[in-house]
């Protein structure tokens, strides 16, 4: 569903939201969901004249994020983000999460080509580093929306963080929750976890 012009929620991701926006430089997909979701989203995006896809920006790399981004990119050839931050979780597991074991980037999942994110900026969108939920979680902000990935989950129309065993560093990720709201103009928040919230400040409630 169209949350405002250009911007569009993919409904067949319901429980860890996926996001497409439209602009000058092309359609952008922000998260790419579940493996196995691959086709219900294209179909879906087909419906409305989003299945263009030149690019994906990923937020971090755990399953529920990621899991659709090989087979998009082998059906579109669109290119696949990520920081660089986030990568170095691939390779060295000391920089993953540690309370359940460690959750493996990319877990179960094909892993796309992948480009890193550089600068502050790609095709419109801020990138903002928020490393709190994993070592090199990225936020994006396009027109007054905030991607907010993981850093923050609705529930009953309130924003809530994540417990430790999903979190690397819970202190950090609030810091980066008070930095994104003091210093980033935004007037749509959309997680991933539960549904978008029209706000200029995030604050932890639940």
């Amino acid at each position: 569903m169209f949350l405002k012009e250009n911007v569009y929620k993919i409904l067949a991701t319901q429980g860890a939201y996926a996001y497409v926006v439209r602009n000058e430089h092309g359609i952008t997909l922000i998260d790419a969901n579940c493996d196995g979701n691959g086709a219900a989203i294209m179909d879906e995006l087909a419906s409305v004249g989003l299945d263009k896809i030149d690019r994906i920006l990923l937020t971090h790399a755990d399953y529920d994020h990621v899991g659709c981004a090989a087979y998009i990119h082998d059906l579109t050839g669109c290119d696949v983000f990520i920081s660089a931050r986030e990568m170095e979780t691939v390779d060295d597991a000391s920089l993953r999460r540690t309370t359940d074991g460690g959750i493996v980037p990319f877990q179960d999942c094909a892993v796309p080509p992948l480009k890193m994110l550089e600068g502050d900026s790609i095709a419109g969108f801020a990138i903002i580093p928020a490393y709190g939920h994993t070592w090199g979680h990225t936020c994006f902000l396009y027109d007054g929306v905030l991607f907010a990935g993981d850093i923050v989950a609705e529930a009953e129309g309130k924003w809530g963080d994540f417990s430790p065993l999903y979190t690397r560093d819970r202190n950090q990720s609030a810091q980066d929750i008070k930095r994104i709201s003091e210093n980033y103009t935004f007037d749509l928040v959309c997680p991933a976890h539960g549904e978008p919230i029209a706000c200029s400040v995030i604050e932890i409630s639940v």
